[in-house]
């Protein structure tokens, strides 16, 4: 009986043991543990479990990455720098009257690694069917990573001329006719057996070229009088180089025989000079001529952004505009002039990472727009 009484005791005991622990909202609870054969823990108050019960927010990582980049501070070269390349640069000048003349378009490239992306650009802008493309080529020492480089680039610049039908295609090398002998030139009509250029660009030797100018005048003519314009749809010179033209008496034409000829056959010329930046401690500006570039609005659109290589830039107003590409080191990979009110590029061979462009109109104003590659 006595024994009876206990037990019974115990139970009610137990019983508001644990009437006591729910009314102090700390209830002991079973739960598993894989470290352990048993496990006691204690379930949150009330207050805890309505804070937990809200959802939680989500975080776009990706969002986060991007937001992190665009904000970064990236330290670029002075905005007054396209100044001091144009007046004192005698390659620039040259070639830009030469491509103006001749309903062209100049480049200037900074990054050696985008001539056969700018090649095959120039190729999208100027072919039609059955028309004929020379591709006329400075073979002097300072070209070698630039040759280099269009070699290694062929297959791209091959599969832009079989977007269309028909483009015969040639490739000519020059050096300085005065100092290089025999070698300055040479030539190949490849038709439309394009793959064969692979061999004769392997097999091709620079030369010293003399002082800076090399016969670019020169080889203009000399490759007129090849036997390969045959088109009466369109007919293409594509130049790279990366020094200014030789004048007479060291070249047998001048730049008014140049665009002369090439008015005459109707003969479209792209320049694609590879220029070396002035140090730019070396340039002194004058307060008074600093103080015209100011940062304004000029860029309308700037999409897709992030992209995976294709850029469209809209802007407020058509004219003419520099437009620089810098990576996030602060390094230039692209610099050329633009006239229009959008502007387009293939940025597909660049690396991942954030990208600075900076716009400047001829008015010495100037927009720097961030984006994104990501593959």
């Amino acid at each position: 009986m006595r024994t009876k009484l206990f037990v019974l005791l115990a139970i009610i005991a137990t019983a508001l043991g644990c009437n006591t622990d729910k009314q102090n909202g700390n209830q002991a609870k079973y739960t598993p543990d894989t470290k352990s054969d048993n496990k006691i823990q204690t379930e949150p108050k009330q207050d805890e479990l309505a804070n937990n019960d809200e959802p939680s927010e989500y975080v776009d990582s990706f969002k986060i990455k991007m937001d992190s980049l665009l904000t970064a501070k990236i330290k670029l070269p002075p905005v007054y720098y396209h100044d001091v390349m144009s007046a004192e640069d005698e390659a620039t000048t040259k070639f830009t009257k030469l491509s103006a003349a001749s309903n062209g378009k100049m480049k200037i490239l900074v990054n050696s690694n985008m001539v056969a992306n700018e090649i095959a650009a120039s190729i999208k802008q100027v072919s039609v069917d059955k028309s004929d493309l020379l591709l006329l080529i400075d073979k002097t020492y300072s070209m070698t990573n630039d040759i280099a480089n269009v070699k290694a680039g062929l297959s791209q610049i091959i599969d832009t001329i079989k977007k269309y039908k028909g483009v015969r295609l040639a490739i000519a090398f020059y050096g300085d006719k005065n100092v290089d002998g025999m070698e300055w030139y040479s030539f190949r009509n490849f038709e439309t057996r394009y793959e064969e250029a692979q061999e004769y660009l392997n097999a091709v030797r620079v030369t010293g070229g003399g002082d800076i100018p090399e016969s670019v005048y020169d080889a203009f003519f000399k490759s007129l009088q090849q036997d390969f314009w045959k088109s009466t749809k369109k007919c293409n010179i594509i130049i790279v180089g990366d020094a200014p033209p030789l004048e007479k008496p060291l070249s047998d034409y001048s730049i008014d025989d140049v665009i002369k000829e090439a008015r005459a056959r109707k003969i479209i010329m792209n320049f694609y000079p590879i220029i070396i930046m002035p140090a730019i401690s070396e340039v002194k500006l004058s307060p008074t001529e600093a103080a015209k570039y100011q940062e304004i609005k000029l860029v309308t659109t700037l999409y897709p952004n992030p992209t995976k290589g294709h850029i469209d830039v809209g802007l407020e107003e058509s004219g003419s505009y520099y437009m620089e590409l810098y990576n996030s080191a602060g390094q230039m990979v692209i610099t050329e002039q633009f006239f229009g009110l959008s502007w387009s590029k293939e940025l597909g061979n660049l690396p991942d990472g954030m990208y600075i462009l900076r716009i400047i109109n001829s008015d010495h104003k100037f927009e720097l727009v961030k984006f994104i590659i990501q593959k």
